[in-house]
């Protein structure tokens, strides 16, 4: 039997405005759990932070090149969607305001949801340790936030004060991040300098306060089955039982583990 999961859709691209350019681009692998056995993080996806000037932006490679390519696998499959595990935000960091604009993709739809909040204020506590990642030699540091603890690998021979996801503070760029629990992990596996642009795309997002859409994120989840029927999505659990193939229950609930809790 498969396990159901979401599905992200495919977004237009081709409309943007460019608020920014790349001079550092990285990319890390990201892992995290698929349920509550996965021991092994089998949830995987590959992540770009675009670092500007201005600006930096962190979001899924694996989706963005979906969307590069819908119109082509459109015409060939009648959708473009996800694979499991690929994850459907974007964080936007205006360095200057030190503002995330954070954009969710809500599955099997095409709606975005977006909310803003002050960067984090992360309090970090540098110790001893040392490692190399991805031929850098790392300094290790711990912080707590929102109801987890990391550890991170930075290095100070690139002294950027960012890395992945919603981490930064330090005094050099963090190259990889693990969470006690083994929930989640980001490394860093490559680093460019080549120019891209930093864009805003010129969706129809749904605006709400972020204690809002953890909420909505919680309940998309928990009550699964109901919101995918509302959706208007038809989904078929592919069932080897004397069940057979089926579709899904109202009453399905899904994995629900936030970075966020």
């Amino acid at each position: 039997m498969d396990s159901p999961s979401f599905v992200l859709m495919s977004q237009d691209v081709s409309k943007y405005e460019t608020i920014d350019q790349s001079y550092l681009n990285l990319v890390y692998h990201f892992k995290t759990k698929s349920s509550a056995n996965d021991t092994e993080m089998q949830f995987e996806d590959d992540m770009v932070l675009l670092i500007g000037k201005k600006f930096t932006s962190f979001f899924s490679k694996n989706l963005h090149e979906l969307d590069a390519k819908r119109d082509s696998i459109i015409q060939l499959y009648g959708m473009a969607i996800s694979e499991q595990g690929w994850q459907g935000y974007e964080i936007k960091t205006d360095l200057k305001k030190k503002e995330l604009t954070v954009d969710n993709r809500i599955p099997f739809t095409k709606d975005v949801c977006r909310y803003k909040e002050p960067a984090p204020q992360m309090k970090w506590s540098i110790e001893n340790s040392s490692d190399s990642v991805f031929g850098y030699k790392c300094q290790k540091a711990t912080t707590e936030y929102c109801g987890r603890k990391y550890f991170v690998w930075f290095t100070s021979d690139i002294p950027i004060s960012t890395g992945p996801w919603k981490f930064a503070g330090l005094p050099g760029i963090i190259l990889k991040v693990t969470d006690t629990e083994h929930n989640f992990s980001f490394e860093c596996i490559e680093l460019t300098q080549r120019p891209f642009p930093i864009v805003n795309y010129t969706w129809k997002y749904k605006n709400m306060s972020k204690t809002e859409w953890l909420k909505f994120e919680k309940n998309m989840y928990e009550h699964a089955g109901r919101f995918i029927a509302g959706t208007g999505a038809r989904v078929i659990i592919m069932d080897d039982s004397e069940k057979g193939s089926h579709p899904i229950s109202e009453q399905l609930s899904l994995f629900y583990n936030p970075m966020e809790r």
